[in-house]
């Protein structure tokens, strides 16, 4: 038998319950994580015999479970909105992150490789990642991530004769970033990578 075709709200919900810190891989970009860490004490033998064993099995538990979550006040709730931010979601967030984005968090707020400079060649950091972390983001992924908070960096482009070049602003200081870049990579200093050589710079120069 078939029956015309009707239209519902697209609304999927999953509850879930965990020990682990991180038993959800999520970042602050996935707002409808709700995470709330429960701190009762916890079941003792008997309670769980009866909760497990007992109630649950019953034909009357979940008209009874369905009875006490619709009389939940929902006064001020708002289906579109942002997850609550809570300590046990932060926690998590930290918890499950991945061990590139950790690097270079750290190297950023320790001004230490390899973010030490204001100027990053992406190639230079997404091989600097590979030897130092478990991790092998591509270079599409590296410009993500010091795109992203904490680095907040400004992708930029540029070529050299005919060679082209990905990076990222880390912190403009006095760098002329124009000119500056440019002359850099016209030169070749096997002793210093591109990012050290445009930090070497004082002021703006020129190429003729």
């Amino acid at each position: 038998m078939q029956q015309a075709a009707y239209t519902m709200p697209n609304h999927f919900f999953i509850t879930g319950s965990s020990n682990s810190d991180d038993a959800a891989a999520i970042s602050n970009n996935d707002r409808k994580w709700a995470v709330h860490e429960l701190r009762a004490p916890q079941f003792t033998e008997a309670e769980q015999r009866w909760i497990y064993h007992e109630f649950l099995l019953l034909p009357r538990a979940a008209a009874v479970l369905r009875h006490y979550f619709l009389n939940i006040s929902l006064e001020g709730f708002t289906a579109s909105a942002k997850a609550p931010d809570t300590t046990a979601r932060q926690e998590m967030v930290n918890a499950s992150t991945s061990s590139d984005a950790e690097l270079l968090a750290t190297a950023f707020e320790q001004m230490s490789e390899p973010l030490k400079q204001d100027v990053t060649i992406t190639g230079e950091v997404m091989e600097y990642i590979h030897k130092h972390s478990p991790a092998r983001p591509n270079a599409h992924r590296v410009a993500k991530l010091l795109s992203r908070a904490p680095v907040n960096g400004k992708p930029i482009q540029f070529s050299v004769n005919a060679a082209k070049y990905r990076g990222t602003i880390l912190r403009k200081g006095e760098i002329n970033i124009d000119v500056d870049l440019l002359f850099v990579l016209a030169y070749d200093d096997p002793k210093q990578t591109h990012s050290e050589k445009i930090r070497c710079l004082k002021q703006p120069v020129l190429l003729h």
